[in-house]
């Protein structure tokens, strides 16, 4: 039986200040991780130009997902902007599943192995997108 979990991603949570900085190669990145809580959705998030929010399951770990798992991840912005959409696995290394310009965006994508993962979202426009609401599924 496949296990199904959602996640919500709906307007930024208030005053969300847990960033940190990494470095990857040359490029450094804005990293906030963005928990779904069974009683609390999130209600608004914005991201800076080259952003990143990583989306993590209710427990505050990464989401267990097994082989062969059919993903549906979804968001929609307040007004156009461009993104990048993709999984992490528990090694952190990122695997870019979508990569679009507009205000609703998609991708569907199948895990080949049985792991641990979070999923990120990442602003790659000049200025501020805001996320208004989304889904994840599996």
């Amino acid at each position: 039986m496949k296990k199904i979990k959602k996640v919500v991603v709906m307007l930024a949570l208030l005053g969300m200040t847990t960033s940190s900085i990494s470095a990857q190669a040359a490029e450094s990145q804005s990293n906030n991780t963005y928990q779904q809580n069974e009683r609390m959705g999130i209600s608004s998030t914005t991201l800076s130009a080259g952003e990143t929010i990583n989306i993590i399951d209710n427990d505050g770990m990464a989401f267990y997902v097994p082989g062969g798992a059919k993903i549906s991840f979804y968001i929609s912005l307040k007004t156009s902007g461009s993104v990048e959409m993709g999984y992490k696995n528990s090694k952190g290394v990122k695997t870019k599943t979508y990569s679009g310009t507009g205000k609703s965006h998609s991708t569907t994508f199948t895990i080949g192995s049985t792991g641990y993962y979070k999923f990120y979202i990442t602003n790659k426009s000049s200025g501020t997108i805001t996320i208004t609401g989304g889904s994840l599924n599996f």
